[in-house]
């Protein structure tokens, strides 16, 4: 993870990220970095870290000036990166925090304050009023006595926490037609089982071989997030109870009382929640948008009905130790009943928005009640347009090729999810003078999402979904 050490010096020893090795240099009074690959850029906003952007890799950014030690009148390099990491990381009057941060009680980062000389392409830096100090985080970094040292994962907790399944990330690029995986003889979808439509005639067929790949992709990704999700279920007990500072099944039952009370199911408040957060109440994923997506259902700040909370409200709903307490507790996005809450308003809007107006919307009397929560979580996931995009596009299909593909069917309209694998040529005949401003990544995800939850109709018949593995689950508990 660390490329080199830096000499021992009398002060401190202490190892510098690989992330900061691809170039250094002075410059006037200041030494700038060259960064080898992409770190997050965040911000201290209410006592937290908050992400403000992506630097890519190959950004310079510059060692502030108050940690440039010189030798000779000169800005020494090793003297000043280890100055930099020792006192960075530390809190001044100025500013109480910038350097140890907790996550959940899990993990901690050591956060140094940095300045973006020039970023590369395709970083996303936001832009701020005031003068806000960015930071970044080095990994992991832990201190030893006087010295630092790397960790992958810095625990605060005594006992050791499950290792979650990471994602790998699908590469997003729009310059390539197809995904970079190749479709192999031994690939699920070789013989046709990632796709099942409802139109067998031959401008169909065309176009689920034209998607082959990125199909390829989206069942690959979706038994990833089955891998995770179903590892996240069997921890949920610890998870919960680590991160609310309460039983899992106090958890539990408050979902299934707010669940009868809402007409929503229960396993699927359930499953949407350990798809979205993994039973942790206090996960935090900051936007390039500035927003927040925040706590057990992931609610976005920016268009929630409740503000986030504070430090010391997030102290208070930690003390509450009980789920059936929470109610007693701030009323602010983080509190699991508010986020709760919040979801099952999400959910009722999507649901209305999908359904309101037909033939321009779907037709909730022509859908399965497993379509309809397909279509309603992938609008949760990733917008309700999006999902209403696909009927459309699907609609023209039919209509430049005489197809009869059903919008009101899943197998179908699945397909158009992944318009932004068709050729700009491709594109202008299947969708006249329609326009993909939907990424390639986010299309995949959004698919595996919907999917994982509710599954496919022609799915795997060995993959339980989440919606299943909760309904089997709530069964056990009665």
């Amino acid at each position: 993870m660390f490329a080199q050490s830096l000499r021992r010096t009398a002060i401190t020893a202490m190892l510098v990220s690989s992330a900061l090795q691809a170039g250094l240099a002075s410059v006037a009074e200041a030494v700038q970095i060259q960064i080898k690959q992409s770190i997050k850029m965040r911000e201290l906003l209410d006592s937290q870290m908050e992400r403000v952007g992506l630097l890519k890799a190959g950004s310079i950014v510059e060692i502030p000036d108050e940690f440039v030690i010189k030798r000779n009148g000169r800005p020494d390099l090793e003297l000043t990166l280890n100055n930099w990491l020792r006192k960075a990381g530390k809190a001044t009057p100025q500013s109480p925090q910038p350097g140890l941060f907790e996550f959940d009680g899990e993990k901690h980062d050591f956060f140094f304050p940095i300045r973006v000389v020039s970023p590369a392409a395709g970083s996303t830096l936001s832009l701020r009023a005031d003068d806000g100090t960015p930071y970044i985080a080095l990994s992991h970094l832990a201190r030893r006595g006087n010295a630092m040292i790397v960790s992958a994962d810095a625990p605060l907790a005594r006992k050791p926490k499950a290792k979650e399944a990471v994602q790998p990330k699908i590469k997003d690029d729009t310059k390539t037609a197809d995904p970079q995986v190749e479709m192999e003889a031994s690939s699920p979808c070789a013989a046709g089982a990632c796709s099942n439509p409802t139109d067998k005639t031959d401008p169909v067929k065309n176009l689920v071989v034209h998607l082959g790949k990125a199909l390829t992709v989206a069942e690959k990704r979706s038994q990833q997030v089955f891998s995770r999700t179903s590892n996240d279920l069997d921890h949920l007990e610890q998870n919960v109870r680590s991160s609310c500072g309460f039983p899992a099944n106090e958890l539990t039952s408050l979902i299934k009382s707010r669940a009868e009370a809402s007409g929503v199911p229960a396993e699927i408040l359930l499953a949407l929640m350990t798809q979205e957060s993994s039973g942790k109440c206090f996960v935090l994923n900051s936007e390039t948008d500035r927003t927040q997506s925040v706590g057990l259902f992931q609610i976005n700040s920016d268009s929630a009905k409740f503000p986030r909370c504070t430090a010391e409200q997030k102290r208070q709903l930690r003390a509450v130790g009980s789920a059936y307490k929470l109610s007693q507790a701030p009323r602010c996005l983080e509190n699991p009943i508010v986020n709760l809450d919040e979801a099952i308003r999400i959910i009722k809007i999507n649901k209305t928005y999908l359904t309101q107006n037909p033939p321009k919307t779907f037709d909730e009397k022509q859908l399965s009640e497993a379509d309809l929560w397909r279509l309603v979580a992938s609008g949760y996931n990733g917008g309700s347009g999006w999902v209403l995009k696909a009927k459309t596009d699907l609609e023209r299909f039919n209509a430049a090729n005489g197809t009869s593909l059903n919008p009101h069917s899943w197998e179908d309209l699945r397909l158009f999810y992944l318009r932004r694998w068709l050729s700009r040529k491709d594109e202008k005949q299947f969708f006249g003078t329609t326009t993909a401003g939907r990424s390639k990544s986010n299309a995949i995800s959004n698919l595996a999402y919907a999917e994982n939850l509710f599954g496919r109709p022609a799915g795997p018949s060995d993959r339980k979904t989440l919606a299943q593995l909760w309904t089997e689950k709530l069964q056990d508990s009665n």
